[in-house]
């Protein structure tokens, strides 16, 4: 059944990409040079060689995030179209700025925290054992850290349709749309994970090539997830 599935919205995704690859790699690229640019303004203006320095960078980089996120948003309306059947146009990055930037940067706040606090029992564990130095510290960091990661993970698939909950539902505030994405992925965990999981060997294949064929498969896995939204919503008639 999942094998199936995936098969389908995998042969949906490279329908929905032909003579579209141009502009969906165009996006990939500009979304990563912005991010490059940002993360180089981040280092420069900070000292990570002191505590405040390090500090200030952490916050810089999330702010940068954030701010990042929002064109994630506008590159999700693009696939989102081309997956309707609708014209899409390189603009279309900067719909998340055309439309409710604040609701953007309160999901991308609530899901992090949601995502966080399943890692801080490590944190302090670690930190106990930086301090103390006793092993038993350092074991239970180790063990709360791969708990954490679980947890946080889990967490991360709950909400992980709300970027396109967002795009068809813009009347809905922050917490509506997690728990929409919440509610929409009960019971879908395993074909998430398995479509998920079906697209390592490309991303290994795109290693090899230096990174080339990210032009390819970034689209490729962003298309096909994005029919799995479609799909699910039919699902859950949302």
């Amino acid at each position: 059944m999942k094998h199936s599935l995936s098969a389908s919205l995998k042969a949906n995704a490279r329908e929905n990409l032909l003579g579209r690859y141009g502009l969906c790699s165009l996006t990939f690229i500009l979304i990563q040079l912005i991010t490059l640019g940002l993360s180089f303004l981040a280092e420069t203006v900070s000292d990570t060689s002191n505590t405040t320095g390090l500090i200030l960078f952490i916050v810089i980089t999330l702010i940068m995030e954030m701010f990042v996120y929002i064109f994630v948003i506008g590159e999700a309306s693009i696939y989102l179209k081309l997956a309707c059947g609708m014209e899409a146009k390189i603009s279309d990055i900067l719909n998340g700025y055309k439309g409710h930037p604040d609701k953007i940067i309160q999901l991308v706040i609530l899901v992090f925290c949601k995502v966080i606090i399943w890692f801080v029992p490590g944190i302090i564990a670690t930190v106990g054992y930086l301090l103390k130095g006793d092993y038993l510290f350092l074991a239970l960091g180790g063990l709360l850290l791969i708990v954490g990661t679980i947890g946080g993970y889990n967490v991360a698939i709950d909400y992980s349709q709300t970027e396109f909950i967002l795009l068809d539902y813009p009347e809905l505030n922050a917490l509506q749309i997690m728990k929409r994405s919440k509610d929409m992925m009960r019971g879908n965990k395993g074909s998430y994970l398995y479509l998920v999981f079906s697209f390592i060997p490309m991303y290994i294949l795109t290693a090899l090539s230096f990174g080339i064929g990210m032009l390819y498969v970034y689209p490729y896995t962003r298309m096909t997830m994005t029919e799995y939204y479609l799909e699910l919503a039919d699902k859950n008639r949302i």
